[in-house]
């Protein structure tokens, strides 16, 4: 509930005031939290959403796009904590990853409980259906209150069975009524008006209350640096005592090797306790006694050891400046080939999952082998007849991004050149024609636009380029890709075990037969680094496994098990992986399972890891029936 008594978010310049001194400010493998001192960036498109939603009639209703990990995720987080100083607005904040609604009734009874928690209605009768939330929302409107839903990673809840047309019928409804005064905030990958297609809800049409889409790119190079150069300059310290000096001048300069790979020029440090702490930087810079200019070291880190790796991608930044971070607090080396996997991992993941379409991959492709002249076109006309720029263009068929362009009906002439800049699209989205360069093709245009490629048609860091020209191979029939599409390191797993620990012995039995067949096991005990963060390593295995097992025992789910079976449901929506429920030997009886895994079809070992179970369980994992398999047939109910 919106109380004008809350801080709401604070300026950057606030934000940054906070950083303690000594005290490492980067976030990995987590969203930022709202107002955090290490959110850059995004001023535009934070202000356009909030603008939207704190219309003091009704909110509007804001579609958020662009890749994973690109910040939305964070962005939401800022714009629920700055709703919370708006009086009289009632804010939730929901991610759709961590559900577990299996019905319509259920989303209906913690929406109604959410809200009247903010509300601060005690004894309010629960609510469990569409009419039931329908009124308590127009009664509460009387009152002056007003609603906005935020809902993250929404394609988990388009792709929800539970959830069909007359469900976002009825949503559609309550936005698009002014006596509701209810506005939605969607974060979503795919335009809304695509995945509503996708998953036979188009019918409902939610899509097209959405006025507005903001779309999420990279940072922008001046946000990008600053997050490397203004965050370190004012929580290292700045402590001189003439030991442990970084230039060759200093007196007693006991460790020639500094952590930085860089020129002279780093910050002098030391290890007394005794020495009063500074910001390294008050004023923005570094120290300046006795060696010029001292931004230069943070500017040669930024550009010499972060941006060659990550671009002005935010998340990979936060990586990348986590690990430089530790070293030069710690004195130590950096661990360049540690922190290059670390990246590397996250953007072999990256060329995966988020760029599927085989075109945005041709397009990335020719652009890492510098082949940018074909991304220009001598004419730009892409009319496709839904959300036209014209409106007196219509029923125009779709144009690939590669054939020329299409002519519009009824033979109205497309835009001269001058004008090209002002593409008709039909996904749904609003396109801003001046985010990318005029002469690009709609295709090209719109991966500048995500963030996939630069203004100047490159990759957003050279070890993508690199991660790009491996991934692919050549072949006569003109593909790009490799026949899966799925670029495999000698990172790759075949197979990830999700297990209760209480099945630990059982589960190690079956890791090793599977190994004996040549395959490549996930098992958390022999993965898991002592001293690193487990949750972080359990995120990246489910999501760049090629097939995920979730066992089953008689002690059943485990309490990280089920969190993990429902990230792997989530990966099996977005990339199709293939989910295994497996019966372990000393299962007593097929379990109650959730709803979702009920419908793969599982492997029982209850009698045993015989050849004929065992065979079934490969042909699961690699797609591939052995030769000596029997037929069993096996499915949950």
């Amino acid at each position: 509930m919106g109380d004008a008594s809350q801080a709401g978010l604070s300026t950057p310049e606030q934000r940054l005031a906070r950083l303690a001194v000594g005290v490492n400010p980067y976030v990995t493998g987590t969203s930022l939290p709202g107002d955090s001192p290490v959110f850059f960036g995004r001023e535009q498109a934070l202000g356009e959403i909030l603008d939207t939603l704190r219309r003091p009639e009704r909110p509007g209703c804001v579609s958020m796009l662009g890749e994973r990990r690109i910040g939305k995720s964070s962005l939401l987080n800022q714009i629920y904590q700055a709703l919370s100083a708006n009086p009289g607005l009632v804010s939730v904040h929901a991610t759709a990853q961590n559900w577990n609604h299996d019905s319509q009734q259920h989303f209906y009874a913690n929406l109604h409980a959410c809200l009247a928690h903010a509300l601060g209605l005690k004894g309010e009768k629960p609510v469990e259906d569409y009419p039931g939330l329908r009124d308590f929302l127009l009664a509460q409107a009387r009152l002056g209150r007003r609603f906005v839903l935020m809902i993250d990673e929404f394609e988990i809840m388009a792709g929800n069975p539970a959830f069909d047309a007359y469900f976002f019928s009825n949503l559609r409804a309550l936005a698009d009524r002014p006596e509701y005064r209810l506005g939605f905030l969607i974060s979503s990958r795919r335009p809304l008006k695509d995945l509503c297609n996708a998953h036979r809800i188009e019918a409902s049409s939610f899509w097209n209350i959405f006025g507005s889409t903001i779309v999420l790119g990279l940072l922008a190079e001046e946000e990008a640096r600053g997050l490397v150069v203004e965050v370190f300059g004012r929580c290292l310290a700045n402590r001189h005592t003439g030991r442990e000096r970084r230039y060759p001048d200093c007196m007693d300069a006991s460790k020639p090797d500094y952590p930085w790979s860089l020129d002279s020029g780093d910050p002098c440090r030391n290890d007394g306790d005794s020495v009063g702490r500074q910001p390294l930087a008050a004023n923005g810079s570094a120290c300046k006694s006795r060696h010029g200019d001292a931004d230069l070291p943070l500017l040669r880190l930024w550009e010499q050891e972060i941006r060659p790796l990550t671009g002005c991608h935010p998340a990979l930044i936060q990586i990348a400046a986590d690990t430089h971070w530790n070293a030069i607090a710690g004195a130590y080396k950096v661990d360049e080939l540690a922190v290059t996997m670390r990246v590397r991992e996250y953007l072999e993941y990256f060329w995966n999952k988020c760029s599927e379409d085989k075109a945005a991959k041709a397009i990335l492709l020719k652009s890492a082998k510098g082949q940018t002249h074909e991304l220009k076109v001598d004419e730009l006309s892409r009319h496709t007849g839904m959300d036209c720029r014209y409106p007196e263009h219509r029923d125009v068929t779709v144009g690939t991004g590669s054939e020329p362009a299409p002519t519009c009906h009824p033979s109205v002439a497309p835009p001269a050149i001058p004008d090209r800049g002002r593409l008709c699209r039909n996904d749904g989205e609003i396109f801003n024609p001046t985010a990318s360069p005029p002469q690009l093709d709609y295709r090209t245009a719109k991966l500048v636009q995500r963030g996939l490629l630069t203004a100047d048609l490159q990759p957003f860091s050279t070890l993508f380029i690199q991660v790009i020209l491996e991934s692919c191979v050549e072949d006569t029939g003109g593909s790009p890709f490799k026949p899966n599409q799925i670029p495999t390191t000698n990172q790759s797993f075949d197979v990830f075990l999700s297990h209760n620990s209480q099945d630990k012995p059982i589960v190690r039995e079956l890791a090793l037969a599977l190994k004996s067949r040549n395959l490549k096991v996930w098992l958390d005990e022999e993965q898991l680094i002592p001293g690193r963060p487990w949750q972080e390593a359990l995120e990246t295995i489910i999501q760049t496994t090629l097939t995920a097992v979730v066992l089953i025992g008689k002690s059943g789910l485990g309490p990280w098990e089920t969190p993990e079976m429902r990230a792997c449901l989530n990966e099996f929506v977005e990339r199709k992986l293939p989910v295994i429920p497996v019966l372990l030997p000393d299962a007593a009886t097929i379990p109650e399972l959730p709803l979702f895994l009920k419908s793969f079809t599982w492997v029982d070992l209850r009698g045993g890891l015989t050849v004929q179970a065992l065979d079934r369980l490969e042909w699961g994992i690699t797609g591939i029936k052995p030769k000596s398999s029997h037929n069993v047939e096996g499915h949950c109910h």
